[in-house]
């Protein structure tokens, strides 16, 4: 009998040892094929998209590099130069004939010992003051300059010979003659002094040839133009000062000639060039380059070497990284979308899990055992997304890469190894993987309690902890503490000598704003996620309440949002980023580009032409410039600055005032194009009433500030001296835009200061101005503005302004060209890629809510099915509950879209905002349009897995 009972014991035991552990894991993903593959087609859609965003980035930086750099410096004509090395000698020169290649090879060795292969071309001279006694009563001297230049640029010389020839000996020269006035002429000769004054020896050179024009010649065949002069080496920068008379002669004579001054006293000065020849294998190592100039500083205490470039290349890290924050800045609302999908990829199937998981117990598999089965389950799925979505990005990103005009896979394959991308991905990696394995063995942990026994736990809660759970102390804590530290360090960065460390205090400071980013991003998302607990919990409250007064259809749906509202919860935080993700991309290009238009025709006077550089001695020419062919109508438009640090004599504040004055009002309005008052809240007639003596318009924010209406008086007395009667101006309008006019609040110091602007006539503004206060600071600009007529030569007129009385002119053409080309193109493309995969994201997330939703209801969708509803009616009443539960987190959406595109989308775009604060075009129409697509986008994803699944339900058979 006790054998019988053994083998028997035996016989139930059997399954715990007869499972095959490698059968085991074939039937679990077997069985979970399409969890699987859902989850790993997740997964590598978002390290796709993350690979591409970075690589896309770095592989923008060459673009960005190489354009800031065309764009802002000419290395051969940009009034500095790359070295001199000056010295006041008072021997004679005696230095070995290859002095001049050994300094070359020397300074070219040590830039490239701070950046290599960077020097290759290059234009070096060597420089030698000399005198010369041109009245002999009065001792007037002449400071003179003898240079020679290296073997290759040499050449230039002979380009711009007009007449004569090249040095042959040591008492030939050539002249460079500047102008048709000079009196130096071929085989005159001139007596050098070694040393002023008390100089007895004197060497005679002859001219043999004389150049002209040779800063082009030298420009045009590829060598510095800036070599020709000779910088001020005392003040360790690059002015110019320039010699009485440059003279010229070759390398190998110029030693031997100066040797013959045996009582030399003068400055000898070695000077070079570089044409910097800079790749793309140069801009990932910038930061490197950086540190090398300031150990080479610090070392050898040498601070003018090569400061072109390194000025350069600080410069550009500046912006770079300035560059850099705004886009990731703006990057907010999609990593917060995608650290959702990511979340939610991690849950994908959880319901299923748990029902095997309970199957796999009820058989006998062993908790070690469910564990190993997550673990490589979750090791497949980490390593198949990554591998397959970095792999894919990284060959997507290559033809983007040749998309912005890159052909060189080698500049591509310098940004795919950016540790930066690494490390981001394999965090990405090591989060799914153990995110996933502790969310999958926490489900198993589950299937040990009994379900009754775990509603009963969840009833037992009290409110308050059912309102404010765990997460949201989880991300509202850390969040704070982010934002802390991130102030803290903004307000320590200007204790610190900004000079000397500046690129150390700009790493800082851009690591504390982005401390502040994710910190604003944590209790961000804790704040959503208590919105959408107390939105389920409202719809949940709402639907019982109105299921017990009213049986039907639609109210037992509204009952239903208080059966099971998690999964809502998740979506409505999609939906709190949602018109933050899509409107930019829809409206900001069409917003830029309003926006520059107007921008660049206020700063040009809304006139066909503007004068910039009127000076009141130009006055005498003005009838001349009236009269002048092709122009129709000239006016003139001054603008006044007042500031004042200490406050003014007859009050207490500071202040911060503009008054443009308009010389002639019916000019002015024949002048400006009449697009002008399509955009402003006064008329012509408010400008034509300026013309009244004493009257004036305030700008808006300081007339709603201080409730002016019209005809208010303002005095004069914050403006006038103490002992002068101050002048009471009546009140016209107001203005929110004026050409010309900055804005008030556009002054970088404005928070110190009262600050408002004023337009008036230009007899009130000289009124006002002969009484203003001693203490104050007074700055101007005057304008012309020209009206052309019809048919005119643009191109002549200007011509003739320029040649004739060297005035400069702009057209509103050339300025939005000029704003265009510093707003960030890479900023706005990416906000239309965002649009996009905010859409794909939002799609998706209808599609997990309905297939979540759907396996949370199978026990509601029976209980109707046996009622007698339709499939139709099914699955359109869960649509229901998902329109109705959207409705209230979709217009908080957008309530905060609006204010914050208004706030940050112009600094973001680096958008020129001088004239016209940048405010995205969203009218109302298009509003309605975009909530109605974000609606379809959603609820498309929503009906693409719910509409199958409830058609293919099978209703559970009766026995």
């Amino acid at each position: 009998m006790r054998v019988g009972i053994t083998i028997n014991q035996k016989k139930e035991k059997a399954p715990k040892t007869t499972y095959a552990f490698r059968n085991i894991l074939r039937i679990f993903l077997k069985t979970g094929k399409k969890r699987l593959l859902v989850t790993i087609l997740t997964g590598t859609l978002i390290f796709l998209a993350l690979t591409l965003l970075f690589t896309t980035w770095f592989s923008y930086r060459y673009n960005f590099f190489f354009n800031y750099m065309d764009t802002n410096y000419n290395w051969r004509n940009d009034f500095r130069i790359s070295y001199v090395d000056s010295e006041e000698k008072s021997t004679a020169i005696d230095l070995p004939s290859f002095y001049f290649s050994l300094q070359i090879n020397h300074n070219r060795g040590i830039l490239d010992s701070l950046i290599p292969d960077v020097s290759s071309n290059f234009t070096a001279a060597l420089s030698s003051q000399l005198y010369t006694l041109t009245n002999e009563t009065e001792e007037i001297w002449f400071d003179n300059n003898l240079m020679t230049f290296d073997n290759n640029s040499q050449v230039s010389l002979t380009h711009a010979l007009v007449e004569g020839r090249m040095p042959t000996n040591t008492s030939e020269i050539i002249y460079h003659r500047q102008n048709a006035t000079s009196p130096i002429a071929i085989n005159d000769t001139i007596p050098f002094y070694g040393e002023r004054y008390d100089s007895d020896t004197i060497r005679n050179f002859t001219v043999v040839g004389i150049v002209e024009n040779l800063e082009n010649f030298f420009y045009i065949d590829g060598f510095s133009s800036d070599i020709l002069g000779r910088p001020d080496n005392y003040w360790g920068d690059y002015h110019f000062i320039y010699f009485d008379e440059m003279f010229y002669t070759t390398n190998d004579l110029f030693l031997d000639a100066l040797s013959e001054f045996p009582d030399y006293n003068g400055v000898f000065s070695f000077l070079i060039d570089f044409n910097y020849q800079l790749t793309a294998a140069h801009v990932r190592d910038i930061n490197q380059y950086l540190r090398n100039f300031r150990d080479f500083r610090d070392y050898y205490y040498i601070y003018n070497f090569c400061d072109d470039l390194h000025y350069a290349l600080r410069g550009f890290y500046n912006n770079w990284s300035f560059e850099t924050a705004r886009v990731f800045s703006s990057s907010i609302p999609i990593i917060f979308l995608f650290g959702l999908v990511s979340i939610e990829s991690l849950k994908i199937g959880n319901h299923e899990l748990v029902s095997k998981f309970r199957l796999m117990k009820i058989q006998g598999v062993e908790t070690k055992s469910i564990r190993r089965l997550v673990s490589l389950e979750n090791l497949t799925i980490s390593s198949v997304s990554f591998f397959g979505g970095s792999i894919l990005g990284f060959f997507i990103g290559y033809f983007v890469f040749l998309g912005m005009g890159n052909t060189s896979f080698s500049d591509y394959s310098l940004s795919i190894v950016e540790p930066v991308i690494f490390i981001v991905l394999v965090a990405l990696y090591l989060t799914l993987f153990v995110g996933g394995f502790l969310l999958e063995n926490s489900l198993a942990k589950k299937t040990e309690k009994l379900t009754a026994v775990r509603y009963k736990t969840e009833r037992k809660k009290k409110w308050i902890r059912r309102i404010f759970t765990a997460q949201e102390t989880l991300m509202f804590l850390p969040g704070i503490g982010f934002i802390a530290v991130g102030l803290t360090g903004q307000f320590i960065l200007p204790l610190f000598p900004i000079d000397y460390l500046s690129n150390l205090i700009l790493q800082f400071e851009l690591a504390f704003m982005f401390l502040m980013a994710i910190g604003g991003l944590f209790i961000l998302s804790s704040v959503f996620l208590l919105l959408a607990r107390f939105i389920s919990m409202f719809w949940s409250f709402l639907g019982k309440r109105v299921w017990k007064t009213t049986k039907s259809y639609f109210t037992l749906t509204l009952k239903h949002l208080s059966i099971y509202s998690r999964n809502y919860q998740r979506i409505i935080l999609v939906v709190f980023m949602i018109g933050l993700g899509i409107t930019p991309g829809l409206i900001l290009k069409k917003s830029v580009n309003n926006h520059t238009s107007v921008e660049a025709k206020l700063y040009t006077g809304y006139s066909d032409l503007l004068i910039s550089n009127w000076q009141p001695f130009y006055e005498p020419i003005y009838d001349n410039i009236t009269n002048t062919e092709g122009i129709e109508k000239v006016t003139k438009l001054s603008v006044y600055h007042f500031q004042d640090y200490n406050g003014f004599e007859l009050s207490s504040k500071n202040y911060m005032i503009t008054i443009a004055s308009i010389q002639n009002t019916t000019d002015f309005l024949q002048v400006v194009d009449s697009e002008l008052f399509n955009h402003t809240v006064y008329t012509k007639d408010d400008i034509l009433e300026l013309q009244t003596n004493m009257t004036y318009m305030m700008n808006t924010k300081y007339v709603k500030e201080n409730k002016y209406d019209k005809g208010k008086n303002f005095t004069s007395a914050i403006l006038t001296r103490a002992y002068a009667l101050p002048y009471n101006m009546t009140y016209v309008n107001s203005f929110d835009i004026f050409p010309l006019v900055a804005r008030t609040d556009s002054y970088v110091y404005g928070r110190w200061f009262e600050t408002f602007s004023i337009i008036t006539s230009e007899l009130t503004a000289l009124q006002i101005l002969n009484r203003t206060s001693s203490s104050s600071y007074l700055d101007y600009n005057h304008y012309l503005l020209i009206k052309l007529s019809t048919g005119a030569n643009v191109t002549q007129v200007r011509y003739d302004l320029i040649s004739k009385y060297g005035l400069l002119t702009q057209t509103s053409g050339e300025v939005e060209t000029l704003i265009k080309a510093n707003i960030s193109t890479f900023g706005l493309n990416y906000f239309t890629i965002a649009t996009i995969v905010t859409i794909v994201i939002a799609i998706f997330y209808g599609f997990i809510t309905a297939r979540n939703i759907y396996n949370e209801r199978l026990r509601i969708i029976e209980s109707e099915y046996q009622i007698g509803a339709k499939k139709r009616q099914i699955w359109v009443g869960f649509t229901i509950e998902l329109i109705l539960i959207i409705i209230i987190p979709l217009v908080l959406s957008f309530a905060a879209t609006i204010p914050i595109l208004n706030s940050v989308s112009g600094p973001l775009l680096n958008v020129h905002q001088v004239y016209l604060k940048f405010i995205p075009w969203l009218p109302w129409w298009l509003t309605i349009i975009i909530v109605l697509l974000c609606y379809v986008t959603l609820v498309g994803g929503w009906l693409l897995e719910m509409i199958p699944s409830v058609r293919k339900y099978r209703p559970i058979k009766q026995e």
